[in-house]
């Protein structure tokens, strides 16, 4: 395969990406269209950190999960009663950039997810992109390998994003814009990171 880097852009409706600057609106932390996702990469990997994980390589997916029902409708990703969980609204708002996904607004935060269907090596394209994130902190959220990830570093005023890998070809990725800290926003974000997971689960 010849290495080849992928930048993905976003759209210039509410996306996925909230994890960037936000703009307000009635108080409401809102996507704004300049938010960038992950950098990714297929490059092959030349680190050999473990055998499990690679500086350019993920952790393998030990119990692959069939999201294919969720690309088509990117909206059910997260439930009704999820949705409440987080205080943000349904039916939620389409988008096709950084790739097939759905973003909920509340009067207090909002979440998105987004599948990545540009990653065809899965998570690996993301850890292959590490070099140009602002931060990259590798994590499992329910046995599920996932790494705390954004182009931007704005955690501190409520935004954090977060890659899940649910097979090793496929990879989705959960942002948050709120008015939390640092520690809460990303806990936020793995929250509905975990969220997405056991909707996909139950469909399986």
């Amino acid at each position: 395969m010849t290495p080849r880097t992928t930048r993905l852009v976003t759209a210039l409706a509410a996306i996925a990406a909230i994890a960037g600057c936000t703009t307000t609106a009635n108080g409401t932390p809102q996507a704004d269209p300049g938010s960038e996702p992950p950098r990714t990469s297929t490059a092959e990997s030349t680190s050999s950190a473990s055998p499990t994980s690679t500086k350019n390589e993920a952790p393998k997916v030990a119990v692959p999960l069939d999201a294919s029902a969720f690309l088509a409708e990117p909206c059910t990703s997260l439930t009704s009663a999820q949705l409440s969980s987080f205080t943000v609204n349904p039916p939620g708002r389409p988008h096709t950039e950084p790739g097939p996904g759905c973003g909920w607004f509340g009067a207090a935060q909002s979440v998105a997810v987004s599948w990545l269907l540009g990653n065809e090596g899965g998570l690996s394209d993301t850890y292959r992109g590490r070099e140009l994130e602002a931060y990259f902190e590798p994590t499992m959220v329910e046995d599920y390998p996932g790494v705390f990830v954004d182009a931007n570093d704005n955690r501190a005023t409520g935004h954090c994003g977060i890659v899940v890998g649910v097979s090793d070809t496929l990879a989705f990725y959960a942002t948050v814009a709120s008015r939390l800290d640092a520690e809460g926003s990303c806990a936020l974000a793995k929250q509905v990171a975990a969220a997405a997971i056991a909707t996909v689960k139950e469909a399986n």
